[in-house]
């Protein structure tokens, strides 16, 4: 299509005066125009490769390139893909279901159908096919494969039988915006975010039943993923896969990635948090069948929110996991500042769980939750478990405040620990422990045997139901605050007497767990000033 544009070429001015401008009709290409594959010899009929003339009108210079309803045979382009899309072209099927590009039998591996190199590139309303039944098997066939490709919008687009991913966003891919997607039936994950993209949106899109992960990202490399926005999906393996469904990545605890928000979701499996800073993971709800934790929050991570999601984990195959998990393995690589805060956080399906599981950690809050156990007797399992593991780098803060916690194996709240680590300070108040099974009949061990707990404050917490003791086992040397808070009076517990005890305000009182002598704080705002009454 040709349009006619009027160019104004000049005014000229002669002695006599300024003479009128001359108007010159030019035909130029219209930029805007939309293209139909058709018109460039595509026949759709599902045998036919329709791959050079679907590639011409993409080349063609349209801002638009339509696919008609029909099936699209599309075979290897020149280099490893199919298709490939230009800078500010959208390619746009007539309608979803009825506009399918499908990969031809026997592609080469690591052939994407569709490949996208460029800025401003969107991708509407198709279905691409991997044509799975008639390929090898290849792990880096995708439906969409792009890189160094900023600002990609994928709307409508369903991914179905690839034997690689469905969607992968790629080094320089960045401030994506995927909105209603469906990535389903792929022999790797849904959709995959790799190393150096930033920005991004993944809203109202469907991830399920892939055979890997449903929703990954794999930073690599020393590179991060940073800045996306994964909002109101489905995120489902359908059994099909027992990996993580969906994982939140950094390379390294020195590359770590940032910035994510994964809210109102529906999670039907396990997010893993990895090498990952200020990240939120709230309001979502999950039915979690794997043998993978609902939320895990893994080496040094930091800044780490849980808020407010509703997650049941159902497995019946694994002992002591978590619903969630937040686990370091060794110095420099533990979690930090992790907070699990106002969720429903049940487990239904074996009786050696736990809601809450820290091995390692630096320092974990865990407050306003209902942790509801499956009722079934287990010794040594609990609601919460707290365990420090490294004697080179202490568990300096564990919170566990405000918290209802209901029917665990044995204990509400369990404080382990691992030859000489230690865990500094630790709080449990103000919480409720319940028992309506008659498996959890005690509401705290402060102690496995190695002492890990140093300073314990507890206060303020309600037994109820067969729970009948609030302290089952104290720490040997650890002074543990029953009433008030630390420095601001109230009774300590301490092994046979307040030595080393710092009690910032006088009047504080110590109870000798040993012989029942009770101290007073006199004076100062150190471990001195304890008389015997």
């Amino acid at each position: 299509m040709m349009v006619v544009v009027a160019l104004l070429v000049g005014s000229v001015i002669s002695a006599c005066g300024v003479e009128p401008a001359v108007e010159v009709e030019t035909s130029v290409a219209e930029l805007d125009r939309s293209v139909s594959v058709r018109d460039f010899g595509a026949v759709g009929d599902g045998v036919a490769d329709d791959r050079a003339a679907i590639q011409a009108a993409l080349d063609s210079g349209a801002a638009e390139v339509v696919v008609p309803v029909g099936s699209y045979v599309v075979g290897r382009g020149a280099g490893y893909w199919c298709l490939s899309v230009p800078a500010g072209v959208t390619l746009r099927g007539e309608t979803r279901d009825g506009a399918v590009l499908r990969q031809a039998p026997g592609i080469a591996g690591s052939v994407r159908l569709l490949q996208v190199a460029a800025a401003g590139v969107a991708i509407r309303d198709l279905t691409l096919d991997g044509n799975r039944a008639r390929q090898t098997a290849d792990e880096h066939r995708a439906g969409v494969f792009a890189t160094g490709a900023p600002d990609l919008t994928i709307r409508g687009v369903t991914a179905r039988g690839f034997t690689g991913d469905g969607f992968y966003l790629y080094l320089g891919s960045n401030n994506a915006v995927i909105d209603d997607v469906l990535a389903t039936d792929n022999d790797r994950n849904g959709i995959t975010f790799g190393g150096g993209t930033s920005g991004g949106t993944v809203t109202a899109s469907r991830f399920i039943a892939n055979l890997v992960q449903q929703f990954d990202s794999e930073p690599g490399n020393g590179n991060t993923v940073d800045g996306l926005t994964v909002r109101g999906n489905t995120i489902d393996a359908m059994g099909r896969s027992n990996d993580y469904a969906l994982t939140i990545s950094g390379s390294s605890s020195a590359a770590r990635s940032r910035g994510w928000t994964v809210e109102g979701n529906v999670i039907n499996g396990g997010i893993f948090v990895v090498s990952a800073d200020a990240i939120a993971v709230r309001g979502n709800v999950g039915v979690n069948p794997t043998t993978k934790a609902s939320a895990t929050v893994y080496r040094g991570s930091d800044d780490v929110t849980i808020k407010g999601n509703r997650f049941t984990m159902t497995q019946t195959q694994v002992s002591s996991l978590g619903v969630v998990t937040v686990t370091g393995t060794g110095t420099g690589n533990a979690p930090s500042r992790a907070r699990i805060v106002g969720n429903v956080l049940v487990a239904t399906g074996r009786a050696q769980a736990f809601g809450v599981r820290v091995d390692g950690a630096l320092s974990v809050e865990i407050t306003d939750n209902d942790v509801r156990g499956p009722g079934l007797y287990a010794p040594g399992y609990s609601g919460v478990y707290l365990r420090a593991t490294n004697p080179a780098e202490d568990f300096r803060s564990a919170v566990v405040r405000r918290n209802t916690i209901t029917n665990w194996g044995a204990l509400g709240v369990s404080v382990q620990g691992n030859g000489t680590a230690r865990l500094l300070a630790v709080e449990v108040a103000d919480n409720r422990f319940d028992d309506t099974a008659g498996a959890m009949r005690n509401a705290v061990s402060l102690d496995d045997g190695t002492g890990a707990a140093r300073v314990i404050t507890l206060s303020d917490n309600v037994l109820s139901g067969g729970v009948v003791t609030q302290v089952s086992r104290y720490p040997l040397g650890a002074a543990v605050l029953i009433a008030g808070a630390r420095g601001a009076g109230g009774g300590y517990s301490v092994a046979a007497s307040p030595e080393g005890v710092v009690a910032e305000v006088p009047g504080a009182v110590a109870t000798s767990r040993s012989d029942g002598t009770v101290w007073r704080k006199l004076t100062g705002s150190d471990a001195t000033g304890w008389v015997a009454q």
